[in-house]
């Protein structure tokens, strides 16, 4: 799936380009991200791994897969 889901919870994104101030970043290697919202705010994408968060504006293409389920 390459549409950015709207539900939060926890995806597998590959193959993705984020536009950055500093220029673009390709992450080539799959990576499990968290989508979350605060109140009203809009959809942003925390990289597993990665202090830092980014809104989902700043995605330019990217494979999705998910939401993950939890192991019980």
């Amino acid at each position: 799936m390459t549409e950015t889901p709207t539900s939060p919870g926890w995806y597998w994104l590959q193959h993705a380009v984020f536009r950055r101030q500093a220029g673009i970043w390709h992450e080539l290697h799959p990576m499990i991200v968290e989508l979350s919202r605060n109140d009203n705010g809009p959809l942003m994408i925390s990289v597993c791994g990665d202090d830092g968060a980014r809104s989902v504006d700043d995605l330019v293409v990217g494979e999705w897969v998910g939401p993950l389920v939890p192991l019980q």
